[in-house]
């Protein structure tokens, strides 16, 4: 009665989570993803690989991104023939991940061997913890004015799930298949969670060789045991995920590295002090009211050193105390991490939602604890009462995320009604009625320059921006760069569309193609997609990748304010990534040759073109090896122009240039590899437990 209390809660309040709305969290660019993985698909594309071109003027995201929790929505799409929108299934899985997150810790928990009454209180309060801008498992980092922090959201279910099937298989050596299912879900829904995954599992590992009173035999036996559990769980997920992670290794030089520390050395030990002075005041698990869950989790660590003799009791403690130590003391050591490259997701502050993981498993042992002391009481008290007791400790709780949940609801219905004004409609009609370019949306009457979060808006309707993403594009600097202001800014990044509200003051060069009530949609004069191009070849200094790549984007911004890219003249990187570095390009010259038409889809651009003399065509979109470009039915080699952009050379004459990603057939083959691993585990399963027990 108790866990149903809270899920009931959830279920009620969290409603509006499912109406349709505009995103300007990170919710966002992970529908646009969705969106292009449908279209993918729906092209005779590879979804696992694809070209995205909404945001950071197009990359291959789900080649290096997480993509499970995005082909999820693709496949019920599919599955329901198309008939229900995708942004349906998209806000329906959030809805559900967020109401079933209770059963979730509670089938974790009992599957790891808590109590019933362990696990069904540790499940009751686990969707009620609230902190401030933690990004952890609190819902504020899920909702939908929250950051919208989606892969998370199912890598918070399946970290509960792959730890707790890892130490039922450690302890028991039961199942087999379904710890490696859970772990290349978490592998394919967020790659920083997985690595928290394995963390905790060395954590397991330790504690159940140390203390597995299930397998009585001596420890070297034990010692030797849990390595070959643990290596053939590792083994198999390695393949079935082979696909994902083996191309991420190879093609790693053409992600975006940050060279910068993720925490500054000087500011290292005041977040720290501030970490423990919130914990302490309960602002990891309480911000904003009684600090209920922090003298919950306390009485949970009290409860567990009583109970030191079990492995519950024991596991509860090893996890929690190796998350408090990581979380806390780790930002004294800002260079500790710097070994992982998993995007710009990899920060300290991430490391609260393993932490949160421990403190719902402290807060079931209070529970447990609590409701003991009511053992000897006759019925119906003994459970009457701890239970009153518990749904007492909830209601500050309660009525605090009632509160945030009723204040979202209203950011909702606000971004409802923009959704539904006739104007922006009709102002997104004719946008995408215009040929292709990029867009840009102005809001605010003091800014027209750098990146605006609500510019985000557009990606729901799949139109490109230079939105920042994943962080992953060598190009992730145009949407801080771009100048609003400045002409050629619009040409050198195509940004051919603007969107103000009616009124707003603009620059002279943009010229308004329609005008509403309330918007107005400007076009600015560029060349397109490609243009042609002098071309200056500049050595990147043959160093570490990372070290080359810092290169890069230094030289970008000196490159976008410099003469050279006022007069057409690009600087062709000299760099290979780590593979095989493509032909010098020819110097050419931006009259070299004529654009006579240009044909843009997602994933190919074709060009009808007339040169003069030697040229060079530069494709406004990422560069990347996976983009091969013909001339006239012959492939070219390809070269890396500022800012990150594809180039190839031209010889004289009239020539249709087309270029288009393609996906490897390494991706290919291993996707086949991974899908025959899982095939073979289904039909070999028995023999498989078989020799995992012998």
């Amino acid at each position: 009665m108790v866990l149903a209390i809270p899920i009931a809660f959830n279920l009620i309040l969290l409603t509006p989570q499912l109406r349709t709305a505009p995103s300007i969290n990170d919710s966002a660019w992970h529908y646009a993803f969705v969106q292009s993985a449908s279209r993918a698909l729906k092209n005779g594309r590879n979804p696992f690989d694809f070209w995205a071109p909404e945001v950071e003027c197009g990359f291959p995201q789900f080649l290096y991104y997480q993509h499970f929790p995005h082909l999820a929505v693709v496949a019920l799409n599919r599955i329901s023939f198309e008939r229900i929108p995708l942004i349906t299934f998209f806000n329906l899985v959030r809805y559900l991940l967020l109401v079933g997150f209770p059963l979730t810790v509670f089938w974790s928990m009992r599957t790891m061997e808590f109590p019933v009454t362990a696990a069904a209180l540790g499940a009751a309060f686990s969707s009620l913890l609230s902190a401030h801008l933690a990004a952890g498992f609190e819902y504020n980092s899920y909702l939908w004015y929250g950051f919208g922090l989606y892969t998370q959201l199912w890598a918070m279910h399946l970290l509960f799930i792959a730890t707790a099937s890892m130490h039922r298989w450690l302890i028991r050596g039961t199942n087999f298949g379904f710890t490696i299912l859970a772990w290349s879900l978490l592998i394919l829904s967020h790659l920083f969670y997985a690595f928290i995954a394995v963390l905790s599992a060395a954590v397991l590992v330790v504690v159940d060789v140390c203390f597995q009173p299930a397998v009585p035999i001596r420890f070297a036996q034990r010692v030797v045991l849990a390595i070959r559990r643990l290596g053939a769980v590792a083994a198999l997920t390695a393949l079935v995920t082979v696909y994902f992670w083996l191309p991420y290794l190879l093609e790693a030089g053409y992600i975006r590295r940050v060279a910068l520390p993720y925490v500054n050395e000087s500011s290292a030990p005041m977040l720290s002090a501030i970490s423990v002075l919130a914990a302490m005041r309960g602002n990891l698990l309480d911000y904003g009211r009684p600090p209920v869950l922090t003298v919950l989790c306390g009485a949970g660590f009290f409860a567990a050193l009583l109970n030191l003799r079990s492995l519950t009791g024991r596991v509860a403690l090893a996890l929690s105390g190796f998350w408090a130590v990581l979380y806390f003391i780790l930002p004294w050591y800002p260079h500790s991490l710097d070994w992982i490259r998993l995007g710009s997701l990899v920060a300290t502050n991430r490391f609260i939602g393993p932490l949160q993981m421990s403190v719902i498993i402290l807060i079931g042992l209070a529970g447990e604890w609590i409701w003991s002391w009511f053992a000897r009481f006759p019925d119906p008290w003994r459970a009457a009462l701890p239970g009153a007791l518990m749904v007492a400790l909830m209601v500050p709780a309660l009525r605090e995320r009632a509160i945030l949940y009723r204040t979202d609801a209203g950011y909702v219905t606000h971004f409802t009604q923009i959704f539904a004004d006739q104007d922006w409609r009709d102002t997104i009609a004719t946008l995408k009625s215009l040929p292709a370019g990029r867009v840009f949306l102005v809001v605010d009457p003091g800014r027209f320059s750098g990146q605006n979060v609500l510019e985000r808006l557009l990606l729901f309707y799949d139109l490109e921006t230079l939105q920042t993403a994943t962080g992953l594009s060598l190009n992730t600097f145009a949407p801080v760069r771009f100048d609003g202001l400045n002409p050629l800014h619009y040409n050198l990044f195509n940004v051919r569309y603007v969107i103000v509200p009616t009124g707003f003051k603009v620059p002279w060069f943009l010229t308004a193609i329609k005008s509403t009530r309330a918007y107005t949609l400007y076009r600015a004069d560029t060349t397109g997609y490609t243009t042609f191009a002098r071309v200056t070849n500049v050595a990147v200094p043959a160093t570490s990748v990372a070290q080359a790549q810092d290169f890069i984007l230094r030289k970008q911004a000196e490159w976008l304010y410099s003469s050279d890219a006022a007069t057409g003249t690009y600087w062709r990187w000299d760099y290979a990534g780590g593979g095989t570095a493509p032909a010098r390009a020819d110097s050419g010259a931006p009259e070299s040759g004529e654009i006579l038409n240009e044909k843009v889809g997602a994933d190919r651009i074709v060009v009808h073109a007339n040169c003069i003399g030697p040229s060079n065509l530069i494709f406004k979109v990422t560069y990347h090896p996976n983009w091969h470009v013909t001339v006239d039915g012959r492939e070219q080699p390809t070269f890396m122009a500022s800012p990150s952009y594809l180039g190839v050379a031209v010889p004289p004459g009239r020539h249709e240039i087309a270029a288009e990603y393609r996906s490897s057939l390494l991706k290919k083959l291993l996707l086949l590899l991974g899908a025959c691993v899982v095939v073979g585990m289904i039909w070999c399963r028995r023999l498989l437990d078989s020799k995992m027990h012998s």
